[in-house]
This record gives structure tokens, C-alpha cells and sequence, in this order.
């Protein structure tokens, strides 16, 4: 696999910057819908925030939106870190975006529980298949990226991401709708989200000068 050999060039610092910007404006955002529509505990998907007519649906998706910005950007910063780490990240943030511009049913009902519409599929398919794709570029930069801040932060990063990910597949799978799956799926959420600003800031911080980091 390819990885990165030089020091980040300042084009990719830039877009490290701007991917943490944007991951702290979209994680603020949902978390502002998601506790203003369903507060600290909801027996429900993160996703019902989001049904057009709730109270914050549309910074529910400005929120999703600005996440996968944040994940196109990485994708941007890292694409000569470790390639296939980074299109994965790529087609996440694409992916979120299609989360965000279509919205489940009330309730967001998923097989095999409930029956869900084409556009419930589309939303649950993207929003599932993004987060296993980001946890799984997370994954290939602990293993394979370069000895260096990035690296180091996946590393504390992806053995709770794949934690609280097998448990949110069990949860969907198995128990369906409920506290369990509301809680799991909300920390899914909190740990992609701390990794993103986390990532942004070890790609930004490696691309300043020595003497800039010795002092900061």
C-alpha cells in the first residue's frame, strides 16, 4: 500500500483544517437537532431527528451534510498518506451525503422488524454502508499508515469504533428499534465524529514546522 513519505505539503494542511471546521460545525449541528427533537434518551433512531416536520429536521441534515464535507476533505488531505484508506473515506463522505438528502418514514422503519419504504432502504443503506466504510479506512490508517500522529489516532480510535459498530449491527439486526440501538447508534456517531476532528488536527499539527510544534 501507498503511504506518505514527506511532511504534509500545505495544500493538504489546508484541507485538514477545513475538514476539522467542517466535522465541528456538522457534529455541533446534529447534536443541537438530535437533543432538541429527542433529548438525552430516545427509544429510536438518530435518524427520525431528521423526518421532515420535526423540530430541527433541517439542521438534523445540514448536520449530516457538513459531516460528509468533513469526510471528503480527509479524503483530500490523506489521498497520498494511504490511497485506499482514502477513497474509502471518499465514497463515506458521498454516502452521507445521500444520508442527508434523503430522509427516512417516521419511525425510520428497517426490516426485519418493520416494513420499510424505498427511500427508509436508501437512507439506512447509505448511512450504514458510510460508517462501515469510514470505520474501515479508519482501520487501514492504524494498520498500515505511516508511524506519526495519524496513525496513533486511529490506533486509540478503532478498537471502540468496532466495538460500538458490532454492537449497533446487532442491534439493527436483532433487536430492532429501542433504547439499545438508540444509545449504540449515538455513540457510533461520537466516536466517528471525535476521530474526524482528531485526524484533521494530527494531519494539521504534522504539517507545521518543528520548531512550530516543539512550541505549541
Amino acid at each position: 500500500m501507498r503511504v506518505w513519505r514527506d511532511e504534509p505539503s500545505a495544500g493538504a494542511r489546508a484541507l485538514a483544517g477545513l475538514a476539522a471546521a467542517c466535522a465541528a460545525i456538522g457534529g455541533t449541528t446534529l447534536a443541537v437537532a438530535v437533543l432538541g427533537t429527542q433529548g438525552m434518551s430516545y427509544p429510536g433512531y438518530v435518524s427520525e431527528a431528521g423526518v421532515a416536520g420535526q423540530p430541527h429536521w433541517v439542521e438534523y441534515r445540514v448536520g449530516v451534510l457538513a459531516l460528509g464535507v468533513a469526510l471528503v476533505l480527509l479524503a483530500a488531505a490523506t489521498r497520498r498518506v494511504l490511497v485506499p484508506a482514502a477513497l474509502l473515506l471518499l465514497v463515506a463522505g458521498l454516502l452521507a451525503g445521500v444520508s442527508g438528502s434523503v430522509s427516512c418514514s417516521r419511525g425510520c422503519p428497517l426490516p426485519p422488524f418493520q416494513t420499510p419504504t424505498s427511500d427508509d432502504l436508501v437512507h439506512a443503506g447509505a448511512s450504514v454502508l458510510g460508517v462501515g466504510l469510514c470505520s474501515l479506512a479508519i482501520l487501514l490508517f492504524a494498520v498500515f499508515g505511516r508511524h506519526g500522529p495519524l496513525r496513533r489516532v486511529s490506533r486509540v480510535a478503532i478498537l471502540p469504533i468496532i466495538a460500538v459498530g458490532l454492537a449497533n449491527a446487532y442491534g439493527i439486526a436483532f433487536v430492532g428499534r429501542g433504547g439499545f440501538t438508540g444509545v449504540v447508534e449515538r455513540l457510533m456517531l461520537v466516536l466517528i465524529v471525535a476521530w474526524c476532528l482528531a485526524a484533521a488536527a494530527a494531519l494539521w499539527r504534522r504539517g507545521q514546522p518543528a520548531s512550530a510544534r516543539a512550541t505549541a
